[in-house]
């Protein structure tokens, strides 16, 4: 049996569309590879600084956007 992957919604957003891109599928990564949220958190906002530069925040979770 193969679980499908979950879709991302993007609400609301204040960058480029490759930006908004490269966020979805460092989500999807991180989900693939850390348990705790607070893990694929810090995962992101470490690759984002990397590529990105500056500082980043990144906040994950189930409850967001509801």
């Amino acid at each position: 049996m193969t679980l499908d992957k979950p879709i991302a919604v993007v609400k609301y957003v204040d960058m480029p569309v490759d930006m908004q891109q490269d966020a979805v599928d460092l989500c999807y990564q991180g989900i693939e590879n850390f348990k705790e949220e607070y893990e694929i958190a810090k995962y992101l906002k470490k690759e984002y600084e990397c590529k990105y530069g500056n500082i980043w925040h990144c906040i994950v979770g189930k409850s967001f956007g509801r």
